[in-house]
């Protein structure tokens, strides 16, 4: 082995006890720790999208919005109720800040359900408004 990349999490890339430094070990061989360079384009595009004031609004309210649903059993049947009429019912994917894939899937399910969405939120907040005094 002559060359080897790793993302940059501390447990790969930790100069003591970092999977890379186990590697060098094991291998006997003095590589040097190199950041992947796909991580870090990943990691440059978080950061653009995050300058971007509408991207990082709209990343923020689908992160909220899968957060509301997903930490009530109720809220979460709502949202897979409201889709009955689909051919397929989709669950609100997990946002993720790291991989590209899980935005991806986030925002393409906020695209095609999206009347469903508002329709489970509007239901939700019907419901709330009836247990007010």
């Amino acid at each position: 082995m002559y060359k080897s990349t790793y993302d940059g999490a501390s447990v790969m890339s930790g100069s003591t006890n970092g999977v890379q430094v186990k590697i060098r070990e094991v291998s006997k061989n003095k590589c040097p720790y190199i950041h992947c360079y796909a991580h870090r384009l990943n990691l440059v595009l978080v950061d653009v999208a995050k300058s971007v004031e509408i991207v990082d609004n709209t990343i923020g309210l689908l992160e909220v919005i899968y957060a509301y649903q997903s930490s009530s059993t109720l809220r979460y049947k709502i949202f897979f109720d409201v889709q009955k009429d689909c051919e397929t019912i989709l669950k609100v994917p997990q946002y993720s800040n790291t991989r590209w894939v899980a935005k991806y899937k986030g925002i393409h399910f906020f695209l095609i359900r999206f009347e469903h969405v508002i329709k489970a939120l509007s239901q939700l907040s019907s419901s709330s408004k009836k247990k007010r005094p």
